[in-house]
């Protein structure tokens, strides 16, 4: 019994996994461009990337408050652009803070491959107060057709205040630990119970 709760417990994770595109951004070094890492190219310790056909123009790593996420240069002049080469569907999460003592808006397009935009939306994001922790938004949205491009701008004009994180394409939340996990775990605990009790009765 117990084999066959761990047989379907893994293709329950496979499922979930299949489900959508995570990036983390933590294999970057402070202000190292994202570029092509998740189409299977390098970062600069010469690591490579997993193949997810995404690429990212614009996408600045950047070390803030013991984390690792992605910003960019200016929102008006370099805009950062998510290319996604096998279109994805469903919608689109990510968590935003701010890098700077100012409130800012954040603008999120996307767009199909015909660049016909499928959302554009607007979240404003409180300013961080210095000598406190960074205030993180979780952020998604649905959307009815292929995505290919996703663009973050902002409403400020300057380098590095927006700080991304936890970018997941094709799902409209961010991906949780699997409910799947607790139920396993439950079942997993009384099987194990339930054997233990059947030994030491024989």
């Amino acid at each position: 019994m117990t084999r066959s709760l761990l047989i379907l417990f893994s293709l329950m994770l496979a499922g979930n996994a299949g489900a959508a595109t995570v990036l983390d951004f933590n294999d970057f070094e402070h202000l190292e461009w994202i570029s092509d890492f998740y189409d299977g190219g390098f970062n600069q310790a010469g690591v490579q990337g997993p193949d997810y056909d995404v690429r990212i123009s614009g996408g600045l790593a950047y070390d803030w408050q013991g984390e690792t996420l992605m910003t960019f240069e200016s929102a008006f002049t370099s805009p950062a652009f998510v290319f996604a080469d096998t279109p994805f569907t469903t919608g689109l999460a990510f968590r935003t803070t701010s890098l700077a003592t100012a409130d800012f808006t954040l603008f999120i397009t996307v767009r199909d491959v015909n660049q016909v935009t499928l959302i554009q939306e607007s979240v404003v994001v409180p300013a961080w107060v210095p000598g406190t922790p960074p205030e993180w938004l979780q952020i998604g949205f649905a959307f009815e057709g292929m995505a290919h491009t996703v663009i973050f701008s902002d409403d400020i004009g300057i380098a590095t205040v927006i700080g991304i994180d936890d970018l997941t394409l094709g799902r409209t939340t961010l991906v949780p630990l699997p409910a799947a996990f607790w139920l396993f775990l439950g079942a997993l605990s009384g099987a194990s119970l339930l054997t233990r009790r059947r030994r030491s009765r024989s």
